[in-house]
């Protein structure tokens, strides 16, 4: 069902690989989250529907 992969099958990119800096994981507490208004959309009857529901049953 697989097959093992042969690297001299495979070519090494051809341009550096530059990964940025490592993420990190912070906890920070919702009076501290920020919503760019330019960007988010209204939230409408149906999306309000949609969050709830996610709120409620969210596992």
């Amino acid at each position: 069902m697989f097959q093992k992969l042969d690297s001299n099958q495979v070519s090494a990119p051809q341009s550096q690989f530059l990964p940025g800096p490592v993420p990190q994981l912070l906890w920070i507490s919702t009076d501290e989250f920020v919503v760019d208004d330019t960007y988010q959309r209204e939230i409408g009857r149906r999306g309000r529907a949609n969050i709830q529901h996610i709120a409620e049953h969210f596992d």
